[in-house]
């Protein structure tokens, strides 16, 4: 069974590596760097922030990602990029959640 993600989930994992894993590609290595939370009455919003190589770019899609401790899952990634960082390719994952105990 798939985990529930949720920025407390991932909270214990900032700064450590997160494996992509593709057919036919070389194992890509993300470091989870950072969670941002946007929350509001209705929803849970978080975004994941990660690092990688300058090297070769995973682009939009649903991958793979193995970690040590949590395992496999799959997650959709795509890169971002800002003109201030140029030392790692960013990439984000966005989660929108509604709030448990709310009525339908």
């Amino acid at each position: 069974m798939e985990p529930v993600f949720s920025a407390d989930f991932f909270r214990p994992y900032i700064n450590t590596p997160f494996m992509i894993r593709a057919d036919g590609v070389p194992m890509l290595e993300l470091i989870l760097l950072e969670i941002k939370e946007q929350n509001n009455a209705v929803l849970d919003e978080f975004t994941l922030i990660f690092s990688g190589p300058t090297d070769r770019i995973a682009y939009d899609n649903t991958y793979r990602l193995e970690h040590e401790v949590l395992g496999q899952f799959d997650m959709f990634l795509g890169p971002f990029f800002t003109p201030l960082k140029n030392d790692a390719v960013y990439y984000q994952a966005v989660f929108t959640h509604f709030k448990k105990g709310l009525p339908v």
